[in-house]
């Protein structure tokens, strides 16, 4: 169910760019931003794919980026990763989209903060090494 919230919200900010420049929405006690922080990356981006491109609304595991596609393979691959290493299943999947945000340069960052924390920060996912043997660092910004 997170996965959904955070695919919808995400599906969200790039369908409404033009009228919004972010989406909030909590999750496990947690409240997420999403923003876009460049919007010519996410022009570049976005441009010349619709939602129908790289989003499945109501898939096998609700609404989710498109099986076998480039965007899902590469989340599955850090979520995945972070689980194994300890990380809550929401945990590995904000930090899975801050990583997908990052890698494809979408022009777009996932904040979050936690109960009356006054400020969001921003999320981010670096990696070490590639392909199997990548090694994933999820990072609270100050």
């Amino acid at each position: 169910m997170v996965e959904s919230l955070l695919i919808i919200a995400f599906n969200l900010v790039i369908s409404s760019c033009a009228c919004a420049n972010s989406a909030v929405f909590a999750a496990n006690g947690r409240e997420y931003l999403i923003s876009v922080k460049d919007p010519a990356a996410l022009e570049r981006f976005y441009g010349g794919l619709s939602n129908n491109d790289f989003y499945t609304a109501g898939g096998p595991n609700g609404d989710e980026f498109m099986d076998e596609s480039i965007w899902q393979k590469e989340y599955e691959r850090a979520k995945k990763y972070m689980e194994k290493n300890g990380y809550s299943k929401n945990d590995a999947m904000s930090y899975a989209l801050s990583y997908i945000m990052d890698y494809f340069d979408m022009g777009l960052t996932i904040s979050s903060r936690q109960g009356a924390v006054n400020e969001f920060k921003e999320q981010k996912t670096a990696t070490e090494g590639s392909g199997d043997s990548t090694k994933y660092k999820p990072t609270i910004c100050p």
